[in-house]
């Protein structure tokens, strides 16, 4: 928006206001696909700072539990007793 206001000022050629407009397209079309390709991450963010300004850290570990991978794994292997039992076993 600075950038479109000085132009003005400075009374912008045609060839300049074109290339702008293809370069705002541009940016336009990386923006959407970026919140396509980052929107797991974006949720979470989006999640964590939500929770956290209302519960505040609780709020905010426990969110944070729903996503973490470590915390997943560990749930499976306590839900499957073969697979629990074979990590137990000494390594020989």
């Amino acid at each position: 928006n600075e950038l479109k206001s000085t132009l003005k000022e400075e009374a912008m050629s045609e060839m300049v206001k074109e290339e702008l407009a293809a370069l705002e397209a541009k940016l336009d079309n990386n923006i959407d696909a970026d919140f396509v390709t980052y929107r797991k991450e974006v949720e979470l963010l989006l999640s964590s700072e939500i929770v956290s300004r209302y519960h505040y850290q609780a709020g905010e570990l426990q969110q944070s539990l729903k996503f973490d991978r470590c915390l997943k794994e560990a749930t499976r292997v306590l839900n499957d007793m073969a697979l629990y039992r074979n990590k137990l076993k000494p390594s020989n």
